[in-house]
């Protein structure tokens, strides 16, 4: 059994662009929403997944994506990130507060 994770990106525009991918394993996904920033955002980069901006940026652009679903699936893995790194990954993010300042230095926002 794997994960399917659903996300998105929307921007100040409201344009939004989802994504999906299949981790190996299971992961909590209760555990996982408790570990957003504001119960709903997170950085994917942070967490071993692709953030999902137009390129080039935009003054508009953020960091910051939505977290949609964490389900079990029977789909084989899409991505190489697995079920505990992918959550220890998440409790680092959240402990570090989610620093969004080297997020958008590491996207040249800054």
């Amino acid at each position: 059994m794997n994960t399917k994770i659903q996300y998105l990106y929307r921007d100040a525009h409201n344009f939004k662009k989802f994504a999906e991918v299949v981790v190996f394993g299971l992961v909590d996904g209760d555990q996982l929403f408790s570990l957003l920033k504001d119960g709903m955002f997170f950085i994917p980069s942070y967490v071993g997944l692709e953030s999902l901006q137009e390129k080039p940026l935009k003054s508009y652009d953020h960091v910051w994506h939505e977290l949609e679903s964490v389900v079990p699936t029977n789909d084989p893995a899409s991505v190489t990130i697995d079920s505990k790194t992918i959550q220890t990954f998440f409790h680092k993010a959240h402990k570090d507060g989610w620093d969004e300042t080297m997020a958008f230095r590491e996207m040249e926002l800054l």
